[in-house]
């Protein structure tokens, strides 16, 4: 669960069991292994890694945060890992026994009302029993032999994090008062299927949050992210840091709008705030231009004399403003105040992935926004045909997904596929805050 920010998830496929007499003959050698082969057969994605006494589980739930380290005399973890599936995508228990789908929860106090909460929900035609309650002996047994080998990542290490301090007291401390009682969420007798657990947690994420805001919710977790070709950001844009700079007064509204995208902590954010200072410039710039049009009409000697043809001039100022569409209000600010060659130091590194279209979850499909062996001339040449379009198809896909239905859905692969959009971008609205103010 996630709790008003503490979340689970879970994903994961309960294959068919291989020929354990191959796979036993394989590893005879090695009695850990052949000991763990039903967990090994329903959970294809984690690592069995041989040691020295023992053996590690590497990538439990295919999460590289963490490992679960073994030894032949925890019979206990032995017959927890024999029992369960991990999903992936959920930070969670499958018991293949009671078909009981357990989400990790906390350790920590939690209020009396949701520890005692339990609900039937009913979906695609099936009811569930939902309710709060005690972590499995299952989910101890597991929470003791975990260690955490890099930072967390969005699956909160399957939060986990809060078991092992529980389990020292309890086992070292056992004269001191419990203040809590380990707490997981349950989804009662739920035969595995992975078309339907995703959506079943995201309605039911929804549900609960519709009836009590401050309600925990499932963490999905998303796919693997996409690898990028290189870095997405260029240090320094325009060589080496200078030894003096000559500050001006900007923008005041836009340079607060710079400051957010810099503390926006995804990638989603970051974009929509960048672009935000592209838009703003473009329409004042339509607009300066249509207010200096409409005052020579307005500041012409003879136009008292003449307030009927001023009028229709005024009426033409006014449609023409309209008719321009957003494209061409973005390509002409950049084409103003933007330089390509900056564009391009960011660019280069990730050559190759701006030289393919990019499908995004979701549906925006964007074509390549270089051809093959692109130079930093040739972009030059053709960047205020491709760049702003582009900028803009991803903006209005994040934001409203009004262009043919499509849209920029909010998962890791999402983020990933749009972190090299942003140094570019950025180096566009520096531009345009600096030389447009």
């Amino acid at each position: 669960m996630t709790e008003a920010g503490n979340g689970k998830a879970a994903e994961g496929t309960a294959p068919a069991e291989p020929e354990k007499s191959l796979v036993a003959a394989e590893h005879q050698q090695d009695p850990l292994r052949e000991a763990l082969l039903p967990f090994l057969s329903l959970n294809p994605e984690p690592e069995y890694q041989p040691g020295e006494p023992g053996a590690s589980i590497v990538t439990p739930w295919a999460d590289p945060s963490l490992v679960i380290q073994l030894s032949l005399e925890n019979t206990t973890l032995l017959a927890a890992l024999n029992s369960v599936r991990l999903p992936p995508r959920l930070n969670a228990l499958w018991h293949r026994d009671s078909l009981d789908l357990e989400f990790i929860f906390t350790t920590l106090p939690i209020e009396h009302d949701l520890r005692v909460r339990a609900f039937r929900f009913s979906f695609r035609e099936k009811t569930y029993r939902c309710e709060f309650g005690d972590a499995s002996d299952h989910l101890l047994a597991i929470a003791r032999a975990y260690r955490a080998v890099r930072p967390p990542n969005r699956s909160l290490h399957r939060n986990l994090g809060s078991f092992l301090p529980y389990l020292f007291r309890r086992e070292h401390l056992p004269n001191k008062p419990a203040t809590s009682i380990p707490t997981s969420f349950w989804i009662r007798e739920f035969p595995w299927d992975d078309d339907v657990v995703l959506s079943l947690a995201r309605h039911l994420n929804f549900y609960v949050t519709f009836y009590d805001r401050l309600s925990p919710w499932v963490n999905i977790i998303d796919d693997a992210a996409v690898p990028l070709a290189a870095p997405p950001l260029v240090r320094y844009a325009y060589g080496s840091f200078p030894a003096a700079i000559a500050g001006r007064d900007l923008d005041p509204y836009l340079l607060s709008i710079w400051q957010t995208m810099l503390e926006a902590g995804d990638s989603f954010r970051r974009f929509l705030y960048a672009y935000q200072i592209l838009e703003f410039r473009a329409f004042s710039s339509v607009q300066d231009g249509t207010l200096q049009a409409i005052k020579r009409v307005l500041v012409t000697p003879n136009t008292v004399a003449r307030t009927e043809e001023a009028a229709r001039e005024i009426v033409e100022i006014v449609a023409a403003d309209k008719l321009q569409d957003e494209t061409a209000r973005l390509i002409q600010v950049c084409k103003e105040f933007v330089n390509p060659d900056h564009i391009w130091t960011q660019i280069e590194p990730n050559v190759p992935y701006f030289s393919h279209g990019v499908q995004f979850d979701g549906g925006l499909t964007l074509e390549p926004l270089l051809k093959t062996g692109a130079t930093r001339e040739a972009f030059g040449k053709a960047w205020l045909n491709v760049f702003p379009q582009s900028i803009r198809r991803i903006r209005n896909a994040l934001v409203h997904g009004r262009e043919q239905r499509v849209v920029v859905a909010p998962t890791q692969s999402n983020y990933e596929r749009l972190r090299p959009w942003l140094g570019p971008l950025a180096v566009a609205a520096q531009e345009v805050l600096l030389f447009g103010s």
